[in-house]
């Protein structure tokens, strides 16, 4: 007796069907997953690089900065800024930086909007700059949305008063012995605290000497070790 062959029904094929859609976006899900973990991840990755290069580059160049008369500002025999969220001084960095040479740095907040960002600038104060009238003006994104910026200084404003931790520095003819940066990006780890100490941050500008070599006996410990 020939036996009949029974094939799919409607209602199995919906159910088939069904089973296959699902298996799909389970499939699908999951690479969508996968793909938002490695962007995340490399995103990461460069936040923390870039972490990394800027406050290399900013430790150095507090290390290496010095006097230098603001020819608008006479005045000011140090070229020094200090504020609680904008820093401005002059640094001669070496060549091992690859940006040989002296040059005004600033750091500070720029407006932006939705966020504020962390904005270095570099401007090359060498005799051909000079020269020519034509300012090279350098600018980096430290932080694309920054949550906090706070810069403190130490030292001494005032003749007879004890060195301490000031939010502005206001000092003409001396700069701070320390400087203290916090830096929080939004909705992301704080950097790591950044402490430096100027080059000549403990002596006084005299009116026709450069400073002399710097003192470390009136710094807090942190700065001496």
């Amino acid at each position: 007796m020939r036996r009949l062959q029974r094939g799919f029904t409607v209602v199995e094929m919906l159910v088939a069907i069904a089973v296959a859609g699902l298996l799909v976006s389970l499939v699908y899900g999951a690479i969508r997953v996968g793909q938002r973990s490695v962007s995340a991840l490399d995103s990461r990755v460069q936040q923390s690089e870039l972490m990394r290069i800027g406050w290399q580059f900013i430790h150095s160049a507090i290390a290496h900065a010095g006097p230098a008369v603001d020819p608008a500002r006479p005045q000011n025999r140090t070229g020094f800024e200090g504020t609680p969220d904008r820093l401005v001084f002059v640094a001669n960095m070496p060549s091992y930086v690859g940006i040989e040479g002296p040059a005004r740095i600033t750091l500070g907040r720029a407006a932006k909007t939705g966020a504020d960002q962390l904005l270095l600038t570099r401007e090359r104060l060498d005799e051909e700059s000079t020269a020519t009238g034509a300012a090279q003006i350098e600018q980096a994104v430290l932080v694309e949305r920054l949550d906090e910026l706070r810069i403190e200084y130490f030292g001494q404003l005032e003749r007879g008063v004890l060195p301490s931790w000031q939010s502005l520095w206001s000092n003409p003819r001396r700069l701070p012995n320390l400087i203290r940066i916090h830096i929080r990006p939004a909705g992301a780890p704080a950097w790591p605290l950044l402490t430096a100490a100027p080059k000549n941050g403990t002596a006084p500008l005299d009116e026709d000497a450069l400073p002399a070599e710097a003192d470390v006996s009136d710094l807090p410990e942190e700065a001496a070790e």
